[in-house]
């Protein structure tokens, strides 16, 4: 595998994981019989096809009891069901402004260990979360480009089932438009990447790799849940 093809894929997003109990289920296999589906009380929401197909499932009536999930498994020869629990971001934690100017999460990363010596060259690291700030003049140029798609053509030019991919992918709106609507994703992009510089007085500081390539990838906007199967996807 050469440089340029290896993907280290970082989720920054899961401040938080749902409750112990879910509403929606990842089940392997492909369920094709909606109706006996029905039956038992569930609903088809998509397919994820990975080395093996997995279905997403619902239940509109909160909180399946545990029958309703040995039914599953015995029509559908099925002992993989796993809970696709919402992820999201938990409130920002409130840092003083002399905190913030002087970066204060540097030291708490040890980044002294990583100066110089370990620089990304190469890598592309796929950043799960809000979207990234593609213009941020701290990230735009570490911003990885898909030179194989046309930018808003409206066409998937490299035949990877995504449509206009040029910086990135969004799977809330199954769009190539990544901006953050958070601004999480943003900072944990800045931590990975991040030039030095001074921003409105705020000092920026350097991303722990600043040889790697960010691929933003939202999966939440922000303002509400994704689920696990999104993150997946």
């Amino acid at each position: 595998m050469s440089k340029d093809e290896l993907f280290l894929i970082i989720i920054c997003l899961m401040s938080y994981v749902g409750s112990a109990r879910a509403d929606r289920w990842i089940v392997k296999n492909a369920i094709r019989n909606q109706d006996s589906l029905k039956r038992l009380g569930f609903r088809s929401v998509k397919e994820l096809h990975f080395k093996n197909t997995y279905t997403v499932i619902t239940n509109d009536k909160k909180n399946q009891d545990a029958r309703e999930l040995d039914l599953l498994q015995e029509n559908f020869g099925t002992k993989e069901i796993y809970p696709d629990f919402p992820i999201g971001l938990e409130t920002t934690p409130q840092v003083s402004a002399a905190a913030v100017e002087e970066s204060w999460h540097v030291d708490k990363m040890n980044y002294s260990a990583f100066e110089n010596k370990f620089t990304g060259e190469g890598i592309v690291v796929a950043v799960l979360d809000t979207g990234v700030d593609t213009q941020h003049s701290a990230l735009k140029n570490h911003i990885w480009i898909n030179k194989k798609e046309i930018p808003g053509n409206g066409i998937d030019d490299d035949g990877n089932g995504y449509i206009d991919d040029v910086t990135g992918f969004s799977f809330n709106t199954h769009t190539g438009k990544v901006t953050d609507t958070n601004s999480h994703g943003t900072h944990c992009a800045g931590i990975i990447a991040a030039d030095p510089q001074k921003k409105d007085g705020v000092k920026v500081a350097r991303g722990v790799a600043r040889g790697v390539k960010i691929m933003p990838v939202q999966v939440i906007t922000g303002k509400s849940d994704a689920f696990l199967s999104e993150a997946a996807e």
